[in-house]
């Protein structure tokens, strides 16, 4: 079993389930080659962030809307713009959060606090 329940991944939680999953999938579809969890989210992180792939991406309203905030925040603090997929690469290089119960005020201000390290 991982140790990982769920990864913040931007705005949203990735179900550990739906990584398992995705890595299953990769796996069938490359001749059994392996894939880490890490890996893999970098490579859902290049799928472009609004291209329409809903199936792996899952974005919602509520993503976009809180991903265009942090955009916007980051666009204040250094003056300089940054893509939706730069963000949200930023925020994993910086760690994988492992996501615990919290309310989006709280969770908001975590995100806050790692953009601005």
């Amino acid at each position: 079993m991982d140790i990982f329940k769920t990864i913040s991944f931007g705005a949203r939680k990735v179900d550990a389930d739906r990584i398992e999953k995705l890595q299953e999938r990769h796996k069938r579809k490359y001749g059994g080659a392996t894939i880490n969890q890490s890996d893999l989210l970098r490579r859902l992180i290049e799928i472009e962030y609004n291209s329409g792939d809903r199936e792996v991406f899952c974005a919602n309203n509520d993503d976009l809307k809180h991903i265009k905030f942090l955009q916007e925040r980051y666009e204040k603090l250094y003056g300089e713009e940054i893509s939706q997929s730069e963000l949200i690469r930023e925020l994993l290089r910086r760690e994988h959060i492992i996501v615990e119960k919290e309310d989006g005020h709280e969770r908001d201000m975590k995100f806050m606090q790692r953009i601005r390290k």
